[in-house]
């Protein structure tokens, strides 16, 4: 991407959202870097880039191959690696994902400041997956402040945030769960929500985050906001549907037909539960079936059974539950 573009690109998505300089480049970069920026002084590292794409709305790894140097793609690599290790949540990986944190720390390529959080994300990922909730939030909330300097969790629907904020937020928002505070997990992410809505416009997912939505239809069910959650289900079917998005859909008539069951709607809950086993089916996601198999058989005493022919097409299988 030639240098003009760079300058044109984010000026012109900056003045349409109707942004200040010094509101999109907080805690990225400093208001007289952006200036220069666009201005076409000056053209931005793939750090920088990145995230002022993403408050922008726009998709960054549209510009990956063309953009990013072959040190940055090196170093994005190992970013790679690092996070494939962590999401296998296994004794043997995480112990190697520890092992590549500690030499990643003393790398000098990983000493700017957007490693430095980066790491810091996975070590609180790692305490998340050893069950360390108390670690996980305080490197949480270290790594946040190395671009937010006086984050606070009363103020998160007054930011503007990138990509890895929201995610650092949302890890905060769900340890708290296990430290057995919901109402700090559903307040932050009702927060989260908000600030999401009116700053964070992803031409790819939509105004809101699905993962944020799905978890909030989360835990205020298991709060027994039953009506509520039932509110946040609705709103995640209709942006799967706007967004193509079949990881989520199920998942949304999942919470939601459990919660009509919870409020004394079971006949409709359970044609919703008949639909969640027809997608997870068809999508061969079937760990989480025999999961939810368990789980009816356990909370609801429902016994379910698919019923398809060899010659029918995944899509057309039907759910009986008794």
């Amino acid at each position: 991407m030639a240098l003009i573009q760079v300058d044109t690109l984010i000026k012109s998505l900056r003045e349409g959202q109707g942004l200040t300089q010094k509101k999109l480049c907080d805690g990225i970069c400093s208001q007289d870097e952006l200036s220069r920026i666009e201005r076409g002084k000056r053209k931005p590292d793939w750090w920088t880039f990145e995230r002022l794409m993403q408050r922008l709305g726009e998709d960054p790894q549209r510009y990956y191959t063309n953009y990013v140097s072959k040190s940055e793609k090196h170093i994005m690599d190992l970013h790679i690696q690092l996070k494939r290790l962590l999401n296998e949540e296994t004794p043997s990986s995480d112990a190697e994902a520890e092992l590549l944190i500690a030499k990643l720390e003393k790398d000098k390529a990983f000493k700017k400041r957007e490693h430095k959080q980066f790491l810091l994300r996975q070590r609180a990922t790692l305490a998340f997956n050893r069950g360390e909730y108390k670690t996980m939030i305080k490197l949480s909330e270290d790594a946040l402040r190395v671009t937010k300097p006086n984050f606070d969790e009363d103020k998160i629907n007054t930011y503007v945030l990138f990509y890895d904020e929201i995610k650092l937020i949302e890890q905060i928002a769900v340890a708290y769960f296990y430290e057995e505070k919901i109402e700090n997990t559903i307040s932050i992410l009702k927060k989260l929500k908000d600030t999401v809505d009116k700053n964070f416009i992803s031409r790819d997912k939509g105004s809101t985050d699905l993962s944020i939505l799905y978890n909030l239809s989360k835990f205020v069910g298991l709060s027994e906001k039953y009506e509520e959650a039932i509110a946040f289900c609705d709103e995640g079917v209709i942006l799967c549907k706007q967004n193509y998005d079949s990881h989520y859909l199920p998942l949304f008539l999942f919470n939601k037909s459990i919660c009509l069951m919870r409020i004394g709607m079971k006949e409709e809950g359970i044609n919703i539960l008949k639909k969640v086993y027809a997608l997870f089916f068809a999508l061969d996601r079937l760990a989480e079936l025999e999961s939810i198999k368990i789980g009816l058989a356990e909370h609801f005493g429902l016994t379910v059974c698919l019923e398809f022919s060899c010659h029918s097409h995944p899509g057309e299988a039907k759910a009986d539950l008794q």
